[in-house]
């Protein structure tokens, strides 16, 4: 008895055609975009950036921060994958931002939006917010009314390698890294507000005045929010904000004397 063997072509698989996208999910937030106006929010909150133009026309604050979103979306991890973004022309008509600014544009305006101008963004973080509750379907809608809001305010931190990374520090694992501040509305998965820390920053003094935003950035109707905190937050301050808001709270309570 012979065994016959017979040899199976090989197969590649390559995204050489640039009639092809590796990125098409991203329709899904150009039409969130067109429905809750995301760009137009955002440009109306912090304005033009600079007289460099993409295709006849200036950019705005929504071209840095929605290009830059888009591409962590699609895999990006540092500033240059925006780059990327810009070179899938096949995935440019179902992107909200279809030209973003090059990476290196990207970071100089991103410089130019200022203090005032991340005040304004994150005041137009809690108007997206309201906006998109308003736009949610129905059944959704009168779910999220039946239950209480919860708010969790819970940060990390995120190491680098570079540093120079402006506003980094050492932490206490010995760690270079930032520490992302978000507070979320739970129930819905809506970042509400957020701000990014160095790693030597105490986050308590921040998280006063982000609760007090976070609370007001929810929508009318809702019942009376509750305030989820961890034993990093451990304040009497934090405490008297959840109260002063009208908002119940739950703090996690050190394993020590001296509290």
């Amino acid at each position: 008895m012979k065994t016959l063997r017979r040899s199976r072509p090989r197969v590649e698989f390559c995204c050489d055609d640039p009639n092809l996208t590796p990125a098409a999910g991203l329709a899904a937030v150009a039409e969130l975009d067109r429905v809750v106006g995301i760009a137009q929010r955002i440009d109306a909150a912090v304005g033009r950036l600079a007289s460099a133009r993409a295709r006849g026309r200036p950019f705005g604050a929504s071209d840095v921060v929605l290009g830059f979103a888009e591409s962590q979306l699609a895999g990006g991890d540092f500033m240059v994958d925006i780059d990327t973004r810009r070179g899938d022309t096949a995935g440019a008509s179902l992107r909200a931002i279809a030209n973003p600014p090059a990476s290196t544009t990207a970071a100089a305006l991103a410089r130019r939006v200022g203090a005032k101008g991340v005040v304004r963004l994150s005041r137009c973080l809690g108007e997206l917010a309201q906006a998109f509750f308003q736009h949610l379907p129905e059944p959704e809608r009168s779910r999220l009314v039946l239950i209480r809001p919860t708010i969790d305010i819970d940060p990390t931190e995120v190491e680098a390698y570079g540093h120079d990374k402006e506003g980094f520090a050492w932490n206490h694992q010995g760690q270079w890294a930032a520490r992302p501040l978000p507070i979320v509305w739970a129930e819905a998965g809506l970042v509400l507000h957020a701000k990014l820390l160095s790693a030597k920053q105490d986050p308590r003094p921040h998280a006063r005045r982000m609760i007090t935003r976070a609370l007001g950035s929810l929508p009318a109707g809702l019942a009376t929010p509750r305030v989820r905190i961890d034993s990093g937050f451990f304040d009497g301050s934090l405490a008297g904000v959840c109260l002063d808001a009208g908002a119940d709270y739950a703090v996690s309570v050190p394993r020590n004397p001296a509290f």
